[in-house]
């Protein structure tokens, strides 16, 4: 009893001391913050000038930080929209699922950030070097001397998992960056060096890629819109070519299901995308009913204007995906992840069976996040025991 009562004493002090030493970090900011708003208004004052000061859980919307200087600061879990780092050095700092959407980096330095799952939607970036990062840190001499030993922290810069779409990046220079799994569909990456950047898994659907440098880049499992431009500057990328013998695969199988419904199984094959990767795909407004997408990845598909009566899509995943104006009647959807997906303005209404009776469109223990659901049709399908978060729904 006399030990749990020092252990409660224990974690009341610990407690107190961490409350305390917040409270100090938060005043410290406010008056830096303070002397950095009359800086930038040239009425005295002090620029900014922070290095690994934790900044994490704040909330600083639409404040001006242009010119500061934050090496190696800790930016996760708060909120920065709409904020302006034009110019400012941020080398090594670290954005762990940050607010960043309409955030202003132009001209800033962000060598050796890490964006992890964070949302910089329509953030702009022109001219931002996300280059290998360094910071040199001085640390007392391990030895006793009362000297100071030089540190270098070297780190690559990282956008994974990060949302830029519609982000502007022209002339932004992400050289060897890794940008795994990120968002950037319609984001303007024109004149842009990504050269060496590792780009696997990631969705550039809708992106501006007019005069970037794509040399050498890694884009296994990555989503392009199949233009000239693209064409040109990957033309020699093994990535790229598997991508488009993957796509022209599956289109040529869609085609040769189409002739199997047309002839009633006289021509042509019954299609089954069961377990495949169909990344970035465009099969909009083809005939794809009953069709196995089981366990699919259909990450970025176009799927608009397409026929996917009774088609079966368990287990599949199913993100930044277009299912506009598509035919999903009696299709199931049961245990799939849906997530940043268009479903407005399709036909979700239960499919009549010629045996009598009709088959609902079913959603069925599936997870279903950010996406458009504005479709009326869609309040006659099952979402029993469904994980739905931040959907747009028709108001129908």
């Amino acid at each position: 009893m006399i030990g749990s009562t020092a252990m409660n004493t224990s974690d009341r002090r610990s407690r107190a001391a961490a409350e305390t030493d917040q409270a100090d970090r938060i005043a410290r900011l406010r008056e830096a913050l303070r002397d950095h708003i009359l800086h930038r208004a040239g009425k005295g004052g002090k620029r900014l000038n922070l290095m690994m000061s934790n900044l994490s859980h704040v909330i600083l919307e639409n404040f001006d930080f242009g010119g500061a200087t934050f090496l190696s600061c800790n930016f996760s879990y708060s909120n920065l929209g709409g904020s302006r780092f034009t110019g400012a050095d941020l080398t090594n700092s670290l954005f762990i699922r940050t607010n960043l959407t309409k955030a202003d980096f132009a001209g800033a330095v962000l060598n050796g950030v890490r964006f992890h799952y964070a949302d910089a939607r329509d953030a702009r970036l022109q001219d931002a070097s996300l280059k290998q990062g360094s910071v040199m840190v001085y640390r007392p001499d391990p030895r006793g001397s009362g000297g100071r030993r030089e540190q270098a922290i070297v780190q690559e810069t990282d956008l994974s998992h990060s949302n830029f779409s519609g982000a502007s990046l022209c002339g932004a220079v992400l050289t060897n960056c890794r940008i795994r799994n990120a968002n950037l569909s319609g984001a303007d990456l024109s004149g842009a060096n990504l050269s060496g950047a590792d780009l696997s898994g990631s969705n550039l659907a809708g992106a501006v890629l007019a005069d970037v440098n794509l040399t050498n880049v890694t884009v296994e499992n990555t989503i392009f819109d199949v233009t000239p431009h693209t064409i040109a500057a990957l033309q020699f990328n093994d990535g790229f070519r598997q991508y488009l013998d993957n796509r022209a695969a599956a289109r040529d199988q869609a085609r040769r299901h189409q002739r199997w419904v047309d002839s009633g199984g006289g021509e042509g094959e019954r299609a089954d995308f069961a377990g495949r990767n169909l990344r970035g795909i465009d099969l909009s407004g083809m005939m794809l009913a009953t069709v196995s997408f089981n366990g699919a990845d259909l990450s970025g598909v176009n799927l608009s204007g397409a026929n996917l009566a009774a088609a079966d899509f368990r287990g599949a995943t199913i993100q930044y995906a277009d299912l506009s104006g598509a035919d999903i009647r009696g299709a199931n959807f049961t245990g799939a992840t849906i997530q940043f997906c268009r479903f407005e303005t399709c036909d979700a209404s239960p499919l009549v069976l010629r045996s009598g009776g009709a088959m609902a469109t079913r959603f069925t223990d599936a997870s279903v996040r950010n996406c458009d659901l504005r479709a009326p049709t869609l309040t006659r399908a099952m979402f029993a025991d469904a994980k739905m978060a931040d959907c747009e729904l028709s108001d129908d």
